[in-house]
């Protein structure tokens, strides 16, 4: 999370490693990964995961279902389901 805002707020670009950092997870992502992608969510909240592995294949599994770099994906993917579900409490 801390290079997303630090390259959100351009303090820093990251271009040597922005095609190898890691989508950040939350309940958002989660939803979108699996209704959109096919993705099925692990078992466990995303706060207790403690395998690495488990983590590493769902990194992957998502990487392999986009066409742009994964936090290019996470940024308009998050914005358009945090906007969603604002408009949604709104009704």
């Amino acid at each position: 999370m801390t290079i997303k805002y630090l390259f959100i707020l351009e303090v820093y670009s990251f271009d040597n490693i922005f095609g190898y950092l890691h989508i950040p997870v939350d309940k958002y992502i989660l939803e979108v990964v699996e209704k959109e992608l096919g993705i099925k969510r692990p078992v466990d909240a995303w706060s207790r995961w403690d395998n690495y592995d488990e983590y590493l294949k769902y990194q992957n599994d998502i990487r392999e279902k986009i066409c742009i770099t994964p936090l290019r994906w996470e940024f308009k993917t998050w914005l358009e389901k945090a906007q969603e579900d604002k408009i949604g409490d709104k009704k």
